[in-house]
């Protein structure tokens, strides 16, 4: 089901882990979050925006694009299994799971759980790896 924005881009899935971790990670918010427009809920579209940063095309030969996407398999992986010990819960007490609730849920357990934190550790080392010298 799409809202209203569906981004669509062909690639092995060794290369989506990779772009998944690195657009769902706080690293990238907050380097991005300077360049965003701010509304009554705070900055947004993060899609406008994030490809201006210095995100290098995936290859599959550079052992931190690996690493990096790895890790998000491995985030993923774990926030699906939240995911469905969350929705079982609420239903379990008759009460529904909205998008809020889940994010809220996902976020918290990704800046605690290993992996989130592998993930954000790996893609500060690539960003701050493309930054540009001065």
């Amino acid at each position: 089901m799409i809202d209203y924005k569906l981004f669509w881009i062909s690639c092995s899935r060794l290369e989506a882990d990779y772009l998944m971790a690195i657009i769902n990670s706080r690293e990238l918010e907050s380097a991005v979050e300077p360049l965003m427009s701010k509304g009554q809920f705070g900055a947004r579209d993060v899609q406008k925006h994030l490809w201006r940063l210095p995100i290098p095309e995936f290859a599959a030969d550079d052992p931190l694009h690996c690493e990096i996407a790895e890790a998000g398999a491995a985030a993923a992986s774990g926030a699906q299994a939240l995911w469905a010990d969350v929705r079982a819960r609420r239903q379990a007490r008759g009460q529904s799971v909205s998008v809020t609730i889940a994010r809220r849920e996902i976020r918290q357990w990704l800046g605690a759980a290993t992996e989130g934190q592998e993930v954000e550790r790996l893609v500060a080392q690539l960003l701050s790896s493309q930054a540009p010298s001065a």
